[in-house]
């Protein structure tokens, strides 16, 4: 199926090529390129990835991740001590990155693939559209910021969205950790919902949250104070202490929504998370357009009220499927 939905990518892209190196890559055909690469080897890596957290093979997984971000990272530098001055080798880079980790993380790892209940494809199709459109909602959510940034500037500001993008990516450092615990926190909330141990899966979603909050509000506060700095030490920009801590807030916000979204596909209601994220999705360009002021005001406050709706929602829904969940469990496992 992924193999299937790369084909058809592929051949979209390919088919659209002109039009969308002159209106979005500046006329350069290896950043067409590179994004279709870097589809294939993120796919084979999204997959590798899942199949290593699932087993519990943690080892492998940080091996994934770190090479991941070293082999771009060794691979710009490199581009950048030839002086190479053109976005398009780069872009072949971020390709590299998961194609290398991969081949390496995934070498001598034996019974990935095992035996187990067989599913029709008109019981896994369903359940794959719903997490796909999740996957979109979410990818909205994470993105629309820079382009909303990119929609609202006017003439001579045309480097406002990249300064946006460098202090978001700045505020987003807890994510990062969050990828930790999300690989085992998907394997073993589903266990403990398949064996109806709810006072463990209770304990541990709280444990959960406890981290999430902690982390967030560690990251707000290291973004409010060093955030500035950062951002224009490592990209020579300058951007406020105040639009960093907002744009951190959005950043817990969105690890907390996850984190509940995670949850709902562990008690197996997988439509629901796409209609978690869903009104978080129709609020930002609303919250967006309704205020005013500030560019970056605007966008950060949109932010923080749609992924705060979706975070809210998301929590009323998975309140409601594990009483559900509970309710229609057998006798001595609710």
């Amino acid at each position: 199926l992924g193999g299937a939905i790369f084909t058809l990518l592929t051949v979209l892209l390919l088919a659209t090529g002109s039009i969308l190196t002159r209106e979005f890559f500046d006329g350069q055909w290896l950043l067409l390129i590179g994004l279709i690469l870097t589809m294939g080897s993120f796919g084979a890596g999204e997959l590798l990835r899942g199949l290593l957290s699932g087993s519990h093979r943690f080892a492998a997984y940080a091996t994934y991740f770190g090479l991941e971000g070293l082999v771009r990272f060794i691979a710009a530098i490199g581009l950048g001590l030839a002086s190479v001055e053109v976005a398009g080798p780069y872009g072949l880079v971020v390709a590299l990155g998961p194609a290398v980790a991969v081949v390496v993380a995934g070498r001598g790892q034996r019974d990935l693939l095992r035996p187990g209940a067989g599913l029709e494809w008109r019981e896994l199709t369903p359940a794959l559209g719903f997490l796909l459109a999740a996957s979109l909602f979410e990818a909205f959510l994470l993105n629309a910021g820079v382009a909303a940034v990119r929609l609202l500037t006017g003439e001579g500001e045309d480097d406002a969205a990249g300064r946006f993008l460098n202090g978001l990516l700045m505020a987003r450092v807890p994510l990062f950790f969050f990828q930790a615990v999300k690989a085992s926190l998907l394997p073993n909330l589903a266990r403990l919902a398949g064996v109806g141990n709810w006072d463990e899966f209770r304990a541990t979603l709280v444990r959960l949250l406890t981290f999430v909050a902690a982390i967030g509000s560690a990251g707000i506060v290291g973004a409010y104070l060093l955030g500035p700095f950062v951002v224009e030490t490592a990209f020579g920009d300058e951007i406020g202490r105040s639009d960093m801590a907002l744009l951190a807030l959005s950043s817990a916000l969105f690890m907390g929504a996850l984190s509940l979204a995670l949850t709902l596909i562990a008690v197996g209601a997988q439509a629901k998370v796409a209609l978690g994220w869903l009104p978080g999705v129709v609020l930002f360009p609303i919250a967006v357009a309704v205020m005013s002021g500030d560019d970056f005001l605007r966008v950060e406050v949109g932010l923080i009220a749609s992924i705060g709706l979706a975070a809210v929602v998301m929590a009323a829904i998975a309140r409601h499927e594990i009483r559900r969940v509970r309710a229609l469990a057998p006798a001595g496992h609710s």
